[in-house]
């Protein structure tokens, strides 16, 4: 079989005429050509100088033959060869960690911009509209999984370690017009911020050679908002990115990086990083923002003879090895002297708990059954506790927030924010002196029957019959009927804010992740009703 293919295509290597010019694709404009004789009309195929007939004969075998077999031959030399590189098991092994990896240095070159563009307009005399500060970054972050909940935990209180205020220094009046008269005729060897304001320049369609003062400011003002809301989303998992196919610079950053350990361990880590970005590249939605800040961030590490190139907080986020064993405080060590008090304490309250005798426990008592179950009794229950708990809340002047993140999601146009849950129970204090039928009735509606003969008989959670937020409130505190409003809505549902404030309906979505219960506020699609079944008011 061997010999026949060979006798068959040595003759057909030996008649074949010079090679075309690789090089002739690659000019553009009016091309030069012989005058034409043949059967076919003069059509142009993909813009090359030639005629059909050239391709026809380029392609002779191809196209009367079987089809399968080229197909085969294409796999084996470009999708086969590379997968052997990165063997599927390996790929599948790591494929979490290398997603996180990517967003993990997305995050790092974001803050690091973010602190470019906070010394800058400081500077300027823009103020001090770009926070660096944690509870308007990292302090949103709602962690989805393991590695990141480390990441942002290890984090905290420390992100701005290496940012040094003396940068810091108020332009004078002619120092500021020099630098936007220098900005507005610069094309290369950008800073940070100026290549980010360049890119607001591009997708919003101002000059960026004629900007004003006022202009400049909003350029800046905008620029961080949106970097600020990317970064969380990436820390929250709502983005879209995979293996940064668009950004060149973040797969040289990587595997160079400490976490790239963690994916080399049988030495496939840079072409598993290669496919990974292959494979998920359709799938991507790539960010002009990296794609634009990368390369002058990594400049301006080396200027600044940084030890790591990923940015300052890159290593927090990229020492798996050491989280599994424990080992997650050797970045930033711990009071050795109150971990010593703490185990001095720990060993005698031991002691103490081992002289207690332990109480039988006691029978099991049969849940309390509801008479007559319906969303309006469920709705002045919830009415009734809000009532005996307004002495606890009437100092609380803060604005709550859920009313503060539904206004944000509103301005910035987005589909989905989370709630500080923190903060959100901090708003709301439910009291403890509730009578024992009212605790029974409560906890006999988040029952899965309960509930769901009231979404399918009367449409609980729906905008016409929206789900209480006093009594989700209510089963946050008590961490009981949740797991059954999750799988009875898939987490999304209709919310009446009868809280604080003014009464009003919102779409939530309710999920649980490995810090705890998380709700989000959602866009809402359908139009409301004209007349909605349940009072607002």
């Amino acid at each position: 079989m061997i010999k026949f293919l060979l006798i068959f295509f040595i003759p057909l290597i030996l008649l074949a005429e010079e090679a075309p010019n690789i090089y002739e694709d690659l000019f553009l404009g009016e091309q030069d050509f012989s005058e034409y004789f043949g059967p076919s009309d003069p059509l142009l195929i993909r813009h090359k100088g030639g005629f059909v007939d050239d391709f026809i004969n380029a392609n002779y075998l191809e196209n009367n033959t079987n089809p399968q077999l080229f197909s085969l031959i294409n796999y084996i030399a470009d999708d086969l060869s590379k997968d052997i590189r990165c063997p599927n098991y390996q790929l599948e092994k790591n494929l979490d960690y290398i997603r996180y990896l990517n967003r993990l240095i997305s995050i790092s070159y974001l803050f690091e911009s973010l602190k470019e563009l906070y010394v800058d307009s400081y500077n300027l005399g823009f103020g001090k509209f770009c926070s660096l500060e944690w509870d308007k970054t990292f302090g949103h972050c709602r962690a989805k999984n393991v590695d990141m909940a480390n990441f942002i935990k290890r984090i905290e209180g420390k992100h701005l370690r290496d940012f040094s205020k003396l940068r810091l220094k108020r332009m004078k009046q002619a120092e500021r017009e020099a630098w936007i008269e220098k900005f507005r005729l610069k094309k290369n060897h950008l800073s940070v911020s100026e290549a980010r304001i360049q890119l607001f320049c591009q997708e919003n369609g101002i000059n960026c050679k004629t900007i004003d003062y006022d202009s400049l400011k909003f350029a800046f003002q905008l620029s961080c908002a949106q970097d600020q809301y990317q970064l969380i989303n990436i820390c929250s998992g709502f983005d879209h990115l995979y293996g940064l196919s668009n950004v060149k610079t973040a797969f040289e950053l990587l595997v160079s990086s400490e976490g790239f350990k963690n994916i080399n361990q049988e030495g496939f880590g840079k072409e598993c990083l290669k496919r990974f970005s292959r494979l998920f590249k359709d799938k991507e939605s790539p960010s002009k923002v990296l794609a634009t800040i990368f390369p002058q961030v990594k400049k301006l590490m080396k200027e600044d003879k940084r030890v790591y190139l990923q940015g300052s907080l890159f290593i927090s986020g990229s020492f798996k090895q050491f989280d599994a064993k424990g080992l997650d405080g050797f970045l930033f060590p711990k009071d050795q002297g109150k971990t010593q008090e703490l185990a001095e304490r720990e060993k005698e309250l031991s002691k103490n708990l081992a002289k207690i005798k332990v109480p039988e426990a006691p029978p099991v008592e049969k849940s309390f059954q509801l008479k007559d179950p319906s969303s309006q009794d469920l709705n002045k229950l919830a009415l009734g506790v809000r009532a005996q708990s307004q002495s606890i809340n009437s100092k609380k002047k803060a604005e709550p927030q859920f009313k503060k993140m539904e206004m944000k999601r509103f301005l910035i146009g987005a589909d989905k924010v989370p709630l500080d849950m923190r903060e959100f129970k901090r708003d709301f204090t439910i009291t403890s002196n509730l009578d024992g039928e009212t605790v029974q009735k409560l906890k006999a509606y988040a029952e899965w029957e309960i509930l769901y003969q009231l979404k399918t008989g009367e449409g609980l959670g729906t905008r016409e019959n929206p789900f209480s937020l006093l009594y989700l409130t209510y089963l946050l505190k008590h961490d009981t009927g949740l797991d059954n409003l999750e799988k009875l809505y898939k987490g999304r549902f209709y919310v009446l804010n009868d809280l604080i404030g003014p009464r009003k309906i919102s779409y939530i979505e309710l999920k649980k992740l490995d810090l705890g219960w998380q709700i989000y506020i959602l866009k809402q699609k359908d139009k409301p009703s004209k007349r909605p079944k349940f009072k607002t008011k």
